[in-house]
């Protein structure tokens, strides 16, 4: 797979703002986006990653105490296996 030379301006970032009533959270999309499958693979991420954020807040404060007990960098994910398997599921 061929690296591409990301820029910071094409970030997705996911808010988490600590509220009186718990957290809120917010998907904020770059003024940048490029027009690439990838880039939307990845803000479809980032709102179902908020979804379940505020549906199953249990369920990630877990798995954040899971993540913060492993130091290996194999948790990436290679966005040509996850279209692969996305267009398998279509098909």
């Amino acid at each position: 797979m061929p690296k591409k030379n990301n820029s910071i301006k094409e970030a997705i970032l996911v808010s988490i703002l600590p509220t009186d009533n718990g957290f809120a959270c917010t998907v904020l999309p770059s003024n940048n986006a490029p027009q690439v499958e990838s880039y939307a693979v990845a803000l479809t991420i980032a709102h179902g990653m908020v979804k379940v954020s505020v549906e199953e807040p249990d369920y990630i404060f877990d798995k954040g105490i899971q993540a913060m007990q492993e130091t290996s960098s194999e948790n990436r994910v290679s966005f040509e296996d996850l279209l692969t398997k996305r267009k398998e599921k279509l098909h």
